[in-house]
């Protein structure tokens, strides 16, 4: 079924449904379900209003209230969680989940359900330690503390989610599972999100519940939010038994609903065709619920989980047979949501909006009757119990600012506190004012004045009739791009440095004038990036009056010279030490050039179908170490045939770059049988079902761009000179001796890491249609082995294979695992462990070893005697002898497209 996922929705329900309408019509078929992963803001009034967290400019009534009010219905079933800008005073009135609308279902709490039999399940808010481990004690009318603490995630959720033993097919957060930025492309989300490199590196943005949550449940499919931006990243799971399937799970993270934002995706996801098309509860869940009904806190009081330290009766709340049996006899084997939903508050009228509506802690009808049913306890009417006896809840307090209030208790079993956001990120509310307090920004003004000494105070307390050029920055940082412009325009300066706050200097803002009367008044202004920079002439108007000026002379112009020529010594000796490593690692510089060999056309060098053939689809030019050790194995395994490299940041075949920038690239020039191609994408697709795809595919929004023009890449090239194609990170280890034929990841699954065919063999025209005809980026390997095993399953009918033995199918060999793929990709790591020489690679023709894995950045290192070393020493001499480092100084650089 077509699944739609969207990411924080801020309320845009019309604008989401219009888009699904969109989708529907340039799509296969219609969508049958949509997912959002927060921030919902399911508003029906004022008072829902004055219960989100956000600053008063950003309360919004948007157009939730019309389908409440039955005046729109969803077009689709719509799932929900929770995120941390909600109405929370609705959504507390179904804990455990209900309708908000006809059509639009909330998970609660934690949740999971089924539709169609796929389960899903998720968890609503953001994780916060200092809240982490309390009850949920909040109840309206909110003060300003538990109008935050609200949302926050509490221990007894994910404890009654870890008690979930059954697969889950998809899982839905608001905040990501901390550490998933490592499985995914994590150098453009910081190049998108730059303030998030902190957190990243120290491994402290997410949620460590999240975490947890998605180490125990393992799901296919986990959607988050928050954040506001697109990632992906497949997280490969470890299998607890040998023998056992190790589990993946496929992650993906979307932006907010905004125009030209990725906050909706579109995604194929297997189904039951027998399931009932209506929503069911999950029966798991049910009992668990049931057996940790006792576990239930409305207070603030902190407290852990039973666990097995001999400090608890019971510690085990999963579901047994006996338990779901009963909980089956209970509902009458009726596992139907019913359909019960009921208006519990006056809806929005735009014609008499109620500024003053009162806020009320309702009991919803939809939370009694399934409490009732399935005998557990009603939270919101203990806490008004409670509330009643003790006066929990605090009195509502309207806050402009919403400042932080949090308090200091007893630190909860995470240490850190960072998954709401700790960076600062831009494009999310934040609680505090929006902006920052202008007493606390320093600035720099850096005046470049055309001319020797500045005479005087001041450089603006003189009265001389020349040009000045005035620069606002932050650092010396800003202002040396700022300098050098400065240069190319051919002014020359002197430099004064004075150090003010903002209220004494605003520069072209609109919260005051230009600039003070006494200081200076811009005849223009230029833009450079995101900096402005102000020129024109002095004007003396009582310049002992301006403040932070006055007494800045040449005592603070001789200290800026200084800081800048310190600045610039520096950047010079960090060049040269550049240099000098770079000449002991290539062992020559600028008097060494790549060997020139005679550049044959690609007909001439690959039409007899004897070549191999590597992609590098990014535009690195420097290979690795492993790419180069994957290329000169080749190399040698096959010296009478033509090793072709094919990449994409070559442009010229004739004018090979100096190896005083790629030594590795100087390295395989010099191997009489390498040669290097430029990657023309266009012109390789010619005359092929791939251009189509190609001409109108935008590349820029791709988010597997690299692996997916990977994956055509090979199959054109293939199918138009023949040959074979091998991943960047294969060692070849003896020659391949079969023409037609693929490689076997697993029993009955194709890779295609490695494969070859003649030319213009008609398997590889059906897989570039299929190609086409089932493109999907967003599913990982669709394009690549999924492709393989797709087609190969409609040429032959294969069995398993029989000990280590090949399958043949008509002109196709299926070659056994053994023959590239010994160590499976759950045991990359036994490269890089320390050689069993037991182990024996007799039956293989190459290796690959699972490079794209490697997210913990493990390297060939020299002298460590790893599996991976000794492979590199015997099959790669060169590469090992001038680019294999020891132990203080490896590593392998960022990965390609071509180490999948």
């Amino acid at each position: 079924m077509r699944v739609a996922v969207a990411g924080c929705c801020h309320g845009e329900l019309d604008k989401i449904y219009e888009t699904l309408a969109l989708a529907e019509r340039r799509g296969p078929g219609p969508i049958d379900l949509l997912l959002c992963c927060g921030d919902f803001q399911a508003v029906r009034n004022e008072a829902d209003l004055r219960c989100m967290a956000v600053p008063p400019k950003y309360r919004h009534m948007q157009t939730f209230y019309r389908y409440y009010s039955g005046e729109k219905k969803a077009p689709v079933l719509t799932i929900f969680i929770g995120g941390n800008h909600e109405a929370s005073n609705h959504l507390q009135e179904l804990p455990y989940g209900g309708w908000v609308a006809p059509n639009i279902y909330y998970l609660g709490l934690a949740g999971v359900v089924k539709y169609r039999g796929v389960r899903i399940g998720g968890i609503s808010g953001i994780f916060k330690s200092h809240d982490y481990r309390k009850g949920h004690f909040e109840c309206p009318p909110y003060n300003p503390a538990t109008i935050r603490s609200i949302y926050h995630v509490r221990n007894i959720e994910v404890y009654k989610l870890k008690q979930l033993k059954q697969p889950m097919d998809i899982f839905l957060s608001h905040d990501w599972p901390r550490k998933i930025y490592h499985y995914g492309n994590k150098q453009q989300l910081l190049k998108t999100k730059s303030f998030f490199r902190q957190e990243v590196e120290n491994n402290t943005l997410g949620s460590p519940a999240a975490s947890e949550l998605l180490e125990h449940l393992k799901p296919t499919y986990w959607f988050s939010a928050h954040l506001h931006v697109k990632f992906a990243a497949l997280m490969q799971h470890q299998a607890k038994d040998k023998g056992q399937t190790a589990k993946a799970t496929k992650f993906l993270a979307l932006d907010k609903c905004l125009p030209h934002r990725d906050f909706l995706q579109v995604i194929e996801i297997e189904h039951d065709p027998s399931a009932p098309e209506y929503l069911e509860y999950d029966i798991e869940w049910l009992t668990v619920l049931r057996a940790t009904d006792d576990l239930i806190n409305v207070t603030e009081r902190l407290w852990n989980m039973p666990e097995n330290n001999g400090l608890h009766t019971r510690w085990d709340y999963s579901a047994t047979e006996e338990a779901m049996n009963k909980v089956l006899e209970i509902l009458n084997h009726d596992l139907k949501v019913p359909c019960n939903f009921s208006i519990t508050a006056a809806c929005y009228d735009p014609s008499r909006p109620q500024t003053q509506m009162q806020l009320v802690h309702r009991i919803n009808p939809q939370t009694t009757e399934f409490c009732a049913q399935l005998g557990i306890t009603d939270m919101n009417v203990r806490l008004q119990k409670a509330k009643e006896e003790h006066h929990l809840c605090g009195e509502f307090e309207e806050q402009d600012d919403m400042e932080s209030n949090d308090s200091g208790e007893d630190r909860s079993e995470y240490n850190t506190d960072t998954s709401a956001l700790s960076s600062i990120n831009p494009d999310e509310i934040m609680l505090d004012e929006e902006e920052e307090d202008e007493d606390s920004i320093k600035y720099s003004i850096y005046i470049l004045r055309h001319g020797g000494r500045i005479p005087g105070s001041t450089c603006l307390a003189a009265a001389q009739d020349k040009p000045c050029t005035l620069l606002l920055t932050r650092n010396l940082g800003s202002f040396l791009s700022l300098f050098l412009y400065v240069i190319q325009q051919d002014i020359r300066t002197t430099l004064l440095r004075l150090p003010v706050g903002p209220r004494e200097l605003r520069l072209g803002t609109s919260r005051g004038p230009l600039c003070p009367s006494n200081f200076l008044i811009p005849r223009k202004c230029i833009r450079y990036r995101n900096l402005r920079i102000f020129w024109g002439r002095q004007e003396e108007r009582n310049s002992s009056k301006s403040p932070g000026i006055v007494g800045a002379g040449q005592e603070r112009d001789g200290d800026m010279l200084k800081e800048l020529q310190h600045s610039l010594l520096v950047i010079l000796l960090l060049v040269c030490v550049f240099f000098y490593q770079l000449n002991v690692k290539s062992r020559c510089l600028f008097s060494c050039l790549p060997p020139q060999k005679s550049q044959q056309d690609l007909e001439t060098l690959l039409g007899h179908g004897r070549g191999i053939v590597f992609i590098e689809t990014s535009e690195r030019m420097e290979p690795t170490p492993l790419v180069s050790c994957a290329v000169e194995s080749a190399a040698k395994i096959y010296p009478g045939q033509p090793v072709a490299f094919f990449m994409k940041g070559l442009y010229d075949t004739t004018r090979l770059p100096s190896n005083a920038t790629y030594p590795g690239f100087s390295l395989l020039s010099a191997i009489d049988n390498v040669f290097f191609f430029p990657l023309d994408m266009k012109r390789l697709f010619e005359d092929t079902p791939l251009l189509s795809w190609y001409t109108r595919i935008n590349a820029s929004v791709e988010s597997n761009w690299l692996h997916v023009s990977s994956d055509a890449s090979r199959l054109a090239i293939i199918w138009k000179y023949g040959g074979i194609y091998m991943d960047t990170d294969v060692i070849s280890i003896r020659p391949i001796r079969e023409e037609n034929f693929l490689a076997a990841q697993s029993s009955r699954y194709s890779s295609n890491g490695v494969f070859g065919f003649l030319p213009h063999h008609p398997f590889l025209w059906e897989c570039m249609e299929n190609f086409v005809e089932h493109y999907n980026s967003e599913i990982w390997g669709n394009q690549g082995p999924g492709l393989m095993t797709r087609m190969l399953r409609l040429w032959c009918k294969l069995g398993d294979f029989q000990e280590v033995s090949d399958l043949r199918c008509l002109n196709l060999s299926f070659l056994h695992p053994q023959r590239f793929y010994p160590i499976s990709y759950p045991e990359w790591r036994r490269y890089y462990e320390v050689w069993d020489r037991d182990l024996s690679f007799n039956d293989s023709y190459a290796l690959h070893l699972w490079n794209y894995m490697n997210k913990e950045g493990r390297t060939v290192v020299r002298g460590s005697n790893t599996l991976v070393e000794n492979l590199c020493r015997k099959h790669c001499p060169r590469t090992y002898r001038d680019l294999i480092q020891g132990p203080e100084a490896s590593g392998t650089g960022t990965l390609g497209p071509g180490n999948k």
